[in-house]
């Protein structure tokens, strides 16, 4: 798509303004929002277009003054006879239909008092500033600004960020702060390229575990929310220089901080730390199912693929312990220890699956010696040979009477088992919405597979007609497995 949006997609609300605010903002342009601008793909569309919106607004009744337009190259200028501007109260006139429930159709009923803020009413794609506008809801449509590198909404009304917003690859700013957010969903993984995340000041209670995979990471701002624990994932962003979890009612913070080597400020002004650990000697032992459960995550064993749901999600929710990395479920202990960052004190909390130790001194003995059994295994797991055992326990081989030839026995439950890996919880992307993309939908593509077949088995002469043909097969061919080859030689066979 690069750095342009097609007429139709540019047509799409960005966000949602109340109509209080949306009457206060002055027009950019004297046209409809729908206008052709500098950053929309017009090229499909017929170039009259731009005349015919001229033209209606010249033949309405609230305009008082022609507009002309002067082409100059590829690009056209559009002005009026006097020097006066157009002020923006003719211009809503002008736009306001003429039932007002009609704006309400296929919106939800909360909905009705807000209004649209398109896509062509925003100046870059790339930089995309929004400070005080008074959004209060954003648009799932803004998946489709895929070269958006910085996107400012701060200082607004928001009480949610859409999932597709992982879409936006190339984001490396991202600020939402001063907003009301309650939570961030997890898609915010998938920005692999985000250096500066801003979520300070707004209503969250927690942040997901995604945010480990956002390796380029170097600011994280979580202050003046209502965090109560951050998650050990935080570990796992190796680039990360600035952390502010100010005035949250953060008690401890995780013992994977310590290992970030590059984290050089670390804030937490206004935070309830505790200054002293109580180690506590006795704990409860895990159950029978969770040994089970970790012996099988640690050597990472297939399981069986019929295995009841409720043990797969058991499974998938294993965590990793602080010190040996092994795997534990509700069972836990916990140890800490304060260290000095930046002149304060901090307090790193550990949650082991096994107590390994109990005092400082145990602790950093441990450091010199090897990794306990509880850690996961370094080589995968690996099936054991199936052979047939006599009486007296030595292996018999199958052989053919006729061809003295060893049978090879299939391994049935070898087939049957699925690799642990394959339970691992990751966020999933939505899908696109269909209305506004480019490309042929499903529904279109199978009707033209259909056509296809029925083409092949009756003949060159088949007399089939084929109701849509594209130009471009590209993306057709990449769905349906065809080589560039193949599919240039069929669609010559259309034309003719």
């Amino acid at each position: 798509m690069g750095g342009q949006l097609t007429k139709e997609q540019a047509r799409l609300p960005f966000g949602y303004v109340p109509k209080s605010i949306h009457h206060q903002r002055q027009c950019i342009s004297g046209l409809n929002p729908s206008t052709l601008r500098s950053n929309i793909h017009s090229s499909p569309d017929n170039p009259e277009t731009l005349f015919n919106d001229i033209g209606d607004f010249n033949n309405s009744p609230m305009s008082s003054r022609p507009i002309s337009i002067t082409p100059s190259g590829e690009t056209a200028s559009i002005f009026t006879e006097t020097t006066d501007t157009i002020s923006p109260e003719v211009i809503m006139d002008v736009d306001k239909p003429e039932d007002d429930n009609s704006c309400c159709q296929g919106m939800i009923p909360d909905e009705c008092n807000l209004c649209p803020v398109v896509f062509s009413e925003l100046q870059n794609f790339k930089n995309i500033g929004l400070c005080r506008r008074g959004l209060v809801k954003l648009s799932p449509n803004i998946c489709f600004l895929y070269v958006t590198t910085c996107l400012q909404i701060c200082c607004n009304e928001l009480t949610e960020i859409p999932a597709e917003i992982g879409y936006m690859k190339n984001l490396t700013t991202l600020d939402v702060s001063k907003n009301r957010l309650e939570f961030i969903p997890d898609t915010i993984g998938f920005l692999y390229k985000l250096q500066e995340l801003k979520l300070s000041n707004n209503q969250l209670t927690w942040i997901p575990s995604s945010v480990g995979s956002l390796k380029k990471l170097g600011t994280l701002l979580l202050d003046d929310n209502k965090i109560t624990e951050l998650p050990p994932e935080i570990g796992q962003i190796k680039t990360l220089v600035h952390l502010d979890v100010r005035d949250n009612p953060l008690t401890v913070l995780p013992a994977e901080l310590g290992r970030l080597q590059q984290l050089r400020k670390l804030r937490t002004d206004g935070c309830p730390l505790k200054t002293e650990f109580v180690h506590q000697l006795t704990h409860s032992p895990p159950t029978l199912m969770e040994l089970a459960a970790r012996t099988i995550v640690r050597l990472q064993v297939p399981i069986l693929e019929d295995t009841t749901d409720h043990i797969k999600d058991y499974l998938a929710s294993a965590k990793k312990c602080s010190f040996c990395g092994g795997p534990y479920f509700e069972s836990y202990t916990k140890r800490g220890k304060i260290i000095d960052k930046n002149e304060q004190h901090i307090p790193l909390e550990y949650r082991l699956c096994y107590p390994h130790w109990n005092t400082e001194q145990e602790r950093v003995s441990l450091l010199f010696c090897a990794l306990p059994d509880t850690a996961p295994s370094p080589e995968p797991y690996k099936h054991r040979r199936n052979t047939d055992k006599s009486c007296d326990g030595n292996s018999v081989v199958s052989v053919s009477s006729s061809t003295h030839e060893k049978v090879q026995r299939p391994s049935v439950r070898r087939s049957m088992t699925i690799p642990l890996s394959s339970l691992t919880r990751s966020p999933s992307l939505p899908s696109l919405p269909r209305s506004a993309s480019p490309r042929p939908t499903d529904d279109r593509l199978q009707d033209e597979v259909d056509i296809k077949k029925s083409n092949s088995s009756r003949g060159r002469n088949g007399g089939v007609q084929i109701l849509w043909r594209s130009k471009k097969n590209n993306a057709s061919s990449a769905i349906l497995g065809k080589s560039s080859r193949n599919q240039s030689r069929l669609s010559s066979r259309w034309r003719t």
